[in-house]
């Protein structure tokens, strides 16, 4: 076999065959900065009131801690505080600001494991704060906690001994009897390995 033959088989096979590099097991702590969106821009107006432009997406923290098992499976609780949504103009005087936040708790798979990085998917059940808007005493948004399945996936890097850099998407369903959009987040961020 050729020299470039045998390297490009070896990057292969270490990049496809887990490899034991990475080994942490235990609880770990991060943040991650990124972009949020929750799409309201098809939301159906019950009143006579109606928003002539709708800002729902931009900046967005989120924080995360977990605890891995195995270098397979983890289950991690988090929270996404995405920027408040705006309904522009829906009164003469005033503008309507609501909060559409998630908090999550996820089951975390591992797979294509190389000696410092890693891909996962997650999946769980999230739930999304959303505050009411109430205009001319009738509900324009309804609030409360409502309950959905969240899913994501992205890719993790270990930077040194206890500090990971991890890439991540998460979504949490959206549910049509409340007009609840889907909340999407992609984000950046470390966490540390304790």
């Amino acid at each position: 076999m050729r020299p470039r033959a045998i390297k490009i088989l070896c990057w292969v096979m270490g990049f496809f065959l887990p490899l034991y590099g990475f080994s942490h097991h235990g609880f770990y702590v991060g943040g991650l900065m990124g972009f949020g969106s929750v799409d309201y821009s098809n939301y159906s107006f019950p009143t006579q009131r109606r928003s002539t432009l709708i800002k729902d997406a931009g900046f967005a923290p989120a924080i995360q801690m977990g605890y891995d098992f195995t270098r397979i499976t983890a289950l991690e609780f988090g929270a996404i505080y995405f920027r408040k949504v705006v309904f522009y103009h829906l009164t003469p005087q005033n503008n309507a600001r609501f909060k559409n936040n998630v908090a999550y708790l996820v089951s975390k798979i591992n797979f294509l494991h190389h000696a410092t990085m890693h891909f996962f998917v997650k999946g769980g059940l999230g739930y999304v704060v959303r505050n009411a808007v109430i205009v001319d005493c009738a509900a324009v948004v309804s609030g409360g906690g409502i309950l959905r399945p969240i899913y994501g996936a992205g890719v993790h890097w270990q930077l040194a001994t206890h500090w990971d850099l991890e890439m991540t998407w998460l979504q949490a369903a959206k549910q049509v009897t409340t007009q609840l959009p889907f909340s999407n987040f992609l984000g950046l961020g470390v966490h540390y390995d304790f």
